[in-house]
């Protein structure tokens, strides 16, 4: 009997969607070879969506019309892009690139485009991730990655720029330097506009959140932008009003730590000091009668403080890396010690959060997980030859970076969990992307950044781009 005989009189196309229901994506795909209406039946969105729901812990498909066949698409183009990251053959799997432009020695970047990683309007229409940079020869410029070009450069500042936040996805960042000086760009016009306030420190630590100070005045979508200064002030905007600051904390001296939770809760650091402030960023509207400071986190044996992540599934607790190899795990709420993991030997350079496992890196070279339920360490890389001084985590992969000049790839499995049922996550080392032509004279990779398909590393007065083919 024919093909289209078996697809058209055996099976009708109800029976055909059942029976491919108990089918693997690789034979699911298979069967859509087979004749017309076997092809029709194996393209149905449920059968896909449930292998893509099966899979990943999330989806970014939320403009999904009805009739669509996205969750297709969607699987496959993840499904590659994972496959290549995993394997991480040059030239098959990814491309490199050096982003050469700047004149000095880099020192900050961010992705400008969303980090809503698999996004299908990014599939779809295969959009360019985009990074902004900053340098200590003045300058910010904005570079499509994955051509390895630059958009534009500008040298609006008149000092060394130390610090780059995004104001808002696509359009607006903002850039700080040595002498305090504050900019917004927007990106289509290349524009910059001068943020006002006199202050003359070193702008060391900038981000930007929802405006939850003083919801009353309507637009309550814009953003707010939070700049720590090295003298341990903490300004504070909202540029609907004035482009001057509005709101102002006092923090150590030396600030150069600033993580937000919940748009509200601000923790500041310093890695001078052995103390973390905690702000209620709420309590600073002008008729509130609440201080904003509420608690001041100390360090037993005055150990200083290296970095901050917030937990976000574990409420307002705060992890905090310190220059002992100490991580203290705090309940922001309470300001009380919830457990010290000990386990590194080094400064902790970076903290990064999943779920309830946090990862961590250090200048002892090794990457360390650690479980926030069970309280304990569950797993050691130790692929480095240097100090580690960035990572990125994400639902799928970890991404560390060097001073030894290499950016290493990791991705999570899951194993049956040894004290009961369920599973946990364990990180899989994959590969090395090397530096390649970079100066030995510089000091290796500084930080790492990521989103769905492109790694970018920042080494002395270039990066480093590494693109996953879509």
């Amino acid at each position: 009997m024919a093909n289209e005989e078996v697809g058209s009189h055996t099976f009708s196309f109800d029976d055909l969607v059942n029976i491919f229901s108990y089918l693997p994506p690789e034979s699911l795909s298979k069967c859509s070879q087979v004749c017309r209406n076997w092809h029709e039946a194996s393209q149905v969105g449920t059968l896909w969506k449930r292998h893509c729901l099966q899979r990943w812990n999330f989806c970014h498909l939320a403009k999904l019309k009805p009739g669509e066949r996205t969750w297709q698409k969607y699987f496959i183009a993840r499904n590659k892009i994972e496959t290549g990251v995993a394997t991480g053959r040059p030239g098959l799997d990814y491309v490199c690139k050096t982003l050469r432009g700047h004149k000095g020695q880099v020192t900050d970047m961010v992705f400008l485009t969303t980090n809503n990683i698999y996004d299908e309007e990014i599939i779809e229409k295969n959009a360019y991730p985009t990074v902004a940079s900053c340098s200590q020869d003045k300058s910010v410029c904005l570079w499509n990655v994955r051509e390895g070009k630059s958009l534009w450069k500008k040298q609006s500042h008149e000092s060394p720029v130390a610090c780059l936040a995004v104001v808002s996805h696509n359009s607006v960042i903002a850039s700080g330097d040595v002498e305090g000086g504050i900019k917004l760009w927007d990106v289509k016009t290349e524009q910059d506009t001068a943020l006002q306030g006199s202050h003359s420190a070193v702008v060391t630590v900038m981000v930007s959140g929802k405006d939850v100070i003083a919801k009353g005045k309507g637009d309550t979508g814009s953003n707010l932008l939070i700049v720590g200064y090295r003298d341990g002030y903490v300004k504070i905007w909202d540029m609907r009003v004035t482009l001057s600051p509005q709101y102002e904390l006092t923090c150590p001296l030396g600030l150069d730590n600033m993580t937000l939770q919940g748009d509200h809760l601000l923790a500041t650091a310093s890695k001078f000091e052995s103390t973390i402030e905690i702000f209620d960023i709420r309590y600073l509207a002008p008729e509130c009668w609440k201080r904003p400071e509420i608690h001041t986190l100390q360090h037993p044996s005055d150990a200083t403080v290296s970095c901050l992540s917030w937990a976000p599934t574990k409420g307002n607790h705060l992890a905090a890396g310190y220059n002992n190899g100490d991580i203290i795990l705090w309940n922001g709420d309470s300001g009380q010690q919830i457990h010290c993991f000990h386990g590194h030997r080094d400064d902790i350079s970076c903290i990064c959060m999943l779920g309830s496992t946090l990862v961590s890196s250090s200048h002892d070279s090794t990457i360390r997980l650690w479980d926030l339920n069970l309280l304990k360490e569950s797993q050691t890389h130790r692929d480095h030859n240097g100090p580690i001084t960035g990572l990125y985590v994400d639902a799928y992969r970890v991404m560390s970076c060097s001073r030894d000049y290499s950016i290493r790839t990791y991705c999570w499995s899951k194993k049956a969990s040894s004290h009961g049922t369920g599973s946990s996550r364990t990180l899989d080392s994959k590969y090395t992307l090397l530096g390649g032509s970079l100066q030995r004279a510089g000091t290796g990779f500084e930080k790492v950044i990521c989103d769905y398909s492109t790694c970018v590393g920042m080494a002395n007065d270039v990066l480093k781009a590494y693109s996953f083919q879509v």
